[in-house]
């Protein structure tokens, strides 16, 4: 008999309060799940970090772990070292929660490995979210070494892989053949149009158009960042 709603751990570095991209993503993603069907492994949350709106805080259950703030490079060391620990972990809440599937999402430190070792050691479906690119988007020699050495073996174990652009999945199709889903990031259209009033857009109208970008970009966006610029520019 066919499982319509698995129990999913998502594995992730991020996870509100904590306030980053990720964060925001996936808090606005789990609402499209049955909360009785989904728990949460994550990083404890320190107050010195910057704290997430309150209407992000969601009715699951979150597990959050010690582990460094990542502030130096030797806590990034400590990361990776501590490993075995963290999958240790992970499996035990994933056996306490009766998880059938592990949901990794990607990150710059060792919860995304740890969440294709943990499902590995549990001979459980893992399921893959890539919010940028691994292997290409690490910056640091540490990060490069792992991701260089688990990337394939995450890939080729993944019973899914969820990407966030087509240009991403075009990308992992090249680079190993694989066949991906596209889940654009998830936005609320009314959050945008309500910031916008009718007076702010009669203010700004007869101004020149200015696009903001914060971030870096990695060769997933190139292509993107290259269009866009040709489009204002026509």
């Amino acid at each position: 008999m066919p499982v319509n709603n698995p129990k999913v751990l998502i594995v992730t570095r991020h996870f509100p309060p904590i306030l980053n991209g990720p964060s925001v993503v996936l808090s606005r993603l789990v609402k499209h799940w049955p909360q009785n069907s989904i728990s949460v492994f994550t990083r404890d949350f320190h107050e010195s970090f910057e704290s997430i709106d309150q209407e992000f805080m969601l009715d699951i259950h979150v597990v959050r772990c010690q582990w460094n703030k990542n502030l130096t490079r030797i806590d990034r060391i400590k990361d990776f070292v501590n490993i075995r620990r963290l999958v240790k972990c992970i499996c035990n809440e994933a056996i306490l929660r009766k998880s059938q599937v592990v949901l990794g999402v990607t990150d710059d430190g060792p919860f995304f490995i740890s969440a294709y070792l943990a499902a590995k050691r549990l001979g459980i479906p893992l399921v893959i979210y890539m919010l940028d690119l691994y292997e290409e988007g690490r910056r640091s020699r540490l990060q490069k070494f792992f991701a260089k050495r688990y990337e394939r073996r995450i890939f080729d174990y993944a019973s899914a892989v969820l990407v966030m652009s087509e240009r991403m999945q075009e990308h992992y199709k090249q680079k190993y053949g694989i066949e991906s889903t596209v889940i654009p990031h998830p936005i609320d259209a009314e959050e945008i149009v309500d910031t916008v009033s009718v007076t702010k857009q009669e203010e700004i109208k007869d101004r020149p158009l200015q696009i903001v970008f914060t971030g870096h970009t990695t060769a997933a966006q190139y292509r993107s960042v290259e269009d866009l610029i040709k489009v204002v520019g026509e």
